[in-house]
């Protein structure tokens, strides 16, 4: 039988605790393809997830039966010089090696695509390197992955959007 997962709902308008805990978690166990990511984007993991979560409007952890953050979804606030909203996520080797992976795949395609209806576009950029997360989101959440790439801090992004 499957193992089940929580969703913890966090909001800076709503919140009596920052969510340190759950950072932590997160970092001490990203997989590898996120690592590259955050390093690529900020130099230090854990500061990219703290950026991410203050740039967003809403963010959800999701929590494993013992209660340990494995995976994080965020929707970025709303800013008037970019189209649409920034979607992001990482998640932990737990994730990775496939316990609850079927579950979370099908919540993030629910809440991407309901995020997706809601504000008819998404985007943000992923690292050229993240080949796995690059397959994931195009195959599972449908996104399209713009023909140009980007250099940023000396690193090569791929920007995508997803549309509802």
């Amino acid at each position: 039988m499957a193992r089940k997962y929580t969703r913890v709902e966090f909001t800076f308008d709503k919140c009596e605790v920052y969510p340190d805990k759950y950072i932590k978690e997160l970092v001490d166990d990203l997989r590898p393809q996120d690592m590259v990511d955050l390093i690529a984007a900020c130099g230090n993991a854990e500061d990219a997830i703290r950026m991410s979560v203050a740039f967003s409007e809403l963010v959800y952890f999701y929590l494993d039966d013992t209660g340990k953050c494995i995976s994080v979804l965020g929707l970025g606030a709303h800013d008037d010089a970019t189209l649409g909203r920034q979607v992001w996520s990482v998640s932990t080797n737990e994730v990775e090696q496939g316990y609850i992976k079927s579950l979370l795949i099908k919540e993030a395609k629910n809440v991407v695509g309901a995020w997706a209806h809601k504000y008819g576009l998404l985007q943000n950029v992923v690292s050229d390197e993240n080949t796995k997360s690059i397959g994931y989101m195009s195959q599972i959440l449908g996104a399209v992955f713009l023909p140009e790439h980007i250099n940023i801090n000396g690193h090569i992004w791929k920007p995508f959007y997803i549309i509802g």
